[in-house]
């Protein structure tokens, strides 16, 4: 039974996170997390028991964002162009960060496969989230006549998921002077589904 926790979980919480985005799961090392909290090995195994353990509470403290990003989009007045911004704030953070560490889910999700594991369950539904939101928010816009498009909701947000995804990836290793040309995909992409 793990112990309770004496640190201040949320930076840890913080740092754990930043060390598995930044380095992957398989390249993060115990050494890696140690030096990253300030905690000593067996508090962090206490807490969280391994390193498993410890990756899957950053995945589930990054879901965060991804509920952050949902809430935006459920909250804004005009859904086309709340998804366009979802689409351009994702590439302008990825190209404007020195280390291009992208999608923590995204990154996990080509790292670790299609594994029947917690990992993947906390993937799964870290996409889920999102597709939730963009469907919801579609229907929205459908219904108030700001997106014409008759298709399926759930589709179309599985249309503007992969392409998010996609944008993850590309960010990765497309040169800053090149960020309106991913732009221009958002673009083209919403101007042919919505």
């Amino acid at each position: 039974m793990a112990r309770p926790k004496k640190f201040p979980e949320e930076r840890v919480l913080d740092a754990i996170t930043d060390v598995f985005w930044q380095r992957g799961f398989e390249a993060t090392s115990a050494q890696d997390l140690v030096d990253a909290t300030g905690l000593p090995r067996s508090s962090l195994y206490n807490a969280y028991v391994n390193k498993q353990g410890l990756f899957e509470h950053a995945l589930m403290h990054y879901k965060r964002r991804t509920e952050a990003s949902a809430a935006a989009l459920d909250a804004a007045d005009s859904k086309r162009d709340a998804i366009h911004a979802l689409l351009a704030d994702a590439v302008n953070a990825d190209l404007s960060s020195r280390t291009r560490r992208g999608c923590l889910v995204t990154n996990t999700a080509i790292e670790h496969g299609n594994s029947q594991d917690r990992v993947t369950e906390l993937v799964r539904k870290n996409l889920k989230t999102l597709e939730d939101a963009l469907t919801r928010n579609i229907q929205a816009g459908q219904a108030s006549g700001e997106i014409a498009s008759r298709q399926d909701a759930q589709s179309l947000a599985a249309c503007i998921l992969t392409t998010l995804q996609g944008l993850r990836v590309l960010a990765k290793t497309t040169p800053k002077t090149q960020r309106m040309q991913l732009i221009r995909t958002i673009e083209t992409t919403l101007d042919a589904l919505l």
